[in-house]
């Protein structure tokens, strides 16, 4: 095409030009050297043409595509015409024959007229062959159409067979679900985007079942906590109340002793100003009695005088006596001459006898005066001693009686201080006491929405079991067990086709020791224990399930492995004693693991 179409045709069309214009020029007399040259040229351009014509056709060789036959003739033809050219107009001035230049031309357009055809015969056989390459190609594209037609229309009729059907299970399934009825499975087969979106929906319901089933036993804690703060709360509303009755009590009872302390820290400061009174009058006959005895002294020392005065008289009396006796004794001798000294004599003598009587009567006076001044001063000495301790008493009372004061002052503030506490204590009590009174009502509307919710997802059957199917199952079970014994309730328990096999929730058994005694989803597990079963505390499930069977029965939370999907979960379960060494208990799982559990 490319020979054809931009190669041959601009070869030949220059080639008649040359010729044409060679010839008239070769013709013509007064032809110039400018009209030569440019027609000379083109023998050039056909030269140079021909070399791409060829290199074309190599390409072509190598390409698998052999020359045509005319191209050599061609090819020799052009040449021998360009020659004729550079021959005839090459020197700038014409020389030749026209005719034979036109012939020479004439030859060589015939030449690339026949290699032309022969390009244009082989293009022509290249088109047809590639025409009928299309033909069978559309026939087999045809065939190839009523065939995937064909296998479209089977396709499309199992799809739509596959489809209707797989459709009418999720139809069902919808159904199911919209009516509540989470139970129902989904089984799609193959791979395709329909089986996909029935896996995903068969999730979404195991989901939704799990989510529903939490929301049930969520309801149902939550109903039982919410049962279990109203009681609290009234309670603790009782409480609250007595509790404020007696603050109001404690807080005039502690008001009286406020009052009473009061007056006793008046009564107290009113003590100490008489005491301090005391304790000066006290302190001034104190000094008084110091000046009494310091001027007994003097006093004991005249009396001591007096007595040794006394002693004197008594002495010079007595030395008297003894010379009237002399005088006497002398009178006597003389005679008469000394009669009248003898009566002298006589008189002084009863003189001094009187004197030294009336000296011992002084004496004795004095003794005694000395004695009971001695006495005196002694006692004196004694009430100056009780004087100074009464002194000492009085001050230590006034001290007292002061710190008696200040301390009742002191209590009188920290009960002011008291008796406002204990108001401010019962105005919180009251408003605590409103609080409580509005937590119950809060609780009682909490139990009430709880209950709401429970009734709003409790006709929705489920895949698993949920708190309160599991507790109703637990008692069942329990009263099953204690009214035909153990060993008939053991078949019944452990029938997969009885009413103690439901979903997930299965009943079990068992003892102090923590040993199954009966295993509802599994036979071959009565005889093993519960320490070591994966992701379970078996010796903290053994404590709270005992601790809720002391009580009469309760729930308590644990993990462990789900026998029947194998993995695991939370579970909660209810727990019935039915004897001192037996328990009974039924449990619903939840989707989360219990990370703390607790009774």
């Amino acid at each position: 095409m490319d020979l054809q179409v931009e190669r041959l045709i601009p070869w030949i069309e220059l080639m008649g030009l040359t010729r044409g214009a060679g010839a008239g020029l070769l013709a013509r007399s007064d032809t110039t050297p400018q009209q030569v040259v440019p027609v000379a040229s083109q023998a050039q351009l056909i030269d140079l043409q021909t070399a791409r014509i060829e290199e074309k056709l190599e390409s072509l060789k190598r390409a698998g595509e052999d020359n045509p036959a005319t191209w050599a003739a061609a090819k020799t033809a052009t040449q021998g015409f360009t020659a004729k050219v550079r021959e005839a107009l090459g020197t700038g001035e014409p020389k030749g024959v026209p005719a034979e230049f036109f012939a020479a031309g004439t030859g060589a357009i015939t030449q690339a007229i026949a290699f032309e055809r022969s390009v244009t015969s082989r293009l022509l056989e290249l088109l047809e062959a590639r025409e009928q390459q299309k033909r069978n190609a559309l026939w087999l594209l045809g065939l190839l159409a009523i065939l995937a037609l064909a296998f479209t229309v089977y396709a499309m009729l199992s799809f739509a067979r596959a489809t209707l059907n797989s459709l009418k299970v999720l139809q069902h399934v919808m159904r199911q679900g919209a009516s509540g009825n989470l139970g129902e499975r989904i089984s799609i087969r193959g791979q395709d985007e329909l089986s996909q979106l029935g896996r995903e929906f068969e999730k979404m319901l195991m989901i939704l079942s799990a989510l529903v089933a939490d929301v049930r036993s969520a309801s149902n804690l939550v109903s039982r906590v919410s049962n279990q703060l109203v009681e609290d709360a009234k309670s603790l509303s009782d409480r609250t109340q007595s509790q404020a009755a007696s603050l109001e009590e404690a807080s005039a009872s502690i008001r009286e002793v406020s009052d009473t302390v009061t007056r006793n820290s008046e009564s107290a400061a009113s003590v100490s100003k008489m005491t301090q009174g005391l304790s000066l009058n006290a302190e001034k006959a104190s000094q008084m009695m110091s000046s009494t005895v310091e001027n007994m002294g003097p006093l004991k020392t005249t009396a001591t005088r007096m007595t040794e005065i006394i002693g004197t008289i008594d002495s010079i009396a007595f030395q008297t006596n003894i010379l009237a006796l002399n005088a006497a004794v002398e009178a006597a001798r003389a005679g008469e001459m000394g009669r009248g000294f003898a009566v002298v004599a006589a008189e002084v003598r009863n003189l001094a006898q009187r004197s030294q009587q009336a000296a011992s009567e002084v004496r004795a006076l004095i003794s005694e005066s000395s004695n009971r001044v001695n006495d005196t001063v002694q006692d004196i000495g004694n009430v100056s001693t009780i004087l100074d301790n009464l002194v000492a008493g009085v001050i230590e009372v006034n001290n007292n009686a002061a710190l008696i004061a200040e301390g009742s002052w002191r209590q009188s503030s920290s009960l002011e201080e008291v008796v406002q506490a204990v108001n401010d204590l019962d105005r919180v009590t009251n408003d605590n006491s409103s609080l409580v009174e509005r937590t119950t009502h809060r609780s009682t509307r909490l139990a009430e929405r709880s209950s709401l919710l429970t009734g709003a997802v409790e006709h929705i059957l489920l895949r698993e079991g949920t708190m309160d199917e599991a507790r109703d199952l637990a008692i069942r079970a329990a009263e099953h067990v204690k009214t035909l014994g153990f060993e008939r309730a053991f078949k019944d328990l452990h029938n997969p086709n009885g009413p103690f096999l439901d979903r997930d929730l299965y009943a079990f058994i068992l003892d102090r020791k923590g040993t199954y005694r009966m295993m509802g989803a599994n036979l071959a597990k009565v005889g093993t224990s519960v320490y070591g079963l994966p992701g379970l505390d078996g010796e903290k499930l053994i404590q709270d399930a005992w601790a809720c069977a002391e009580l009469g029965g309760g729930w308590v939370e644990y993990n462990i492995q789900n026998p029947i999907s194998g993995d695991v979960r939370g579970k909660t379960s209810f727990i019935v004693p039915l004897d001192g060494e037996m328990l009974l208990g039924c449990g619903a799982y939840r989707s989360m693991l219990q990370e703390d559990p607790q009774d």
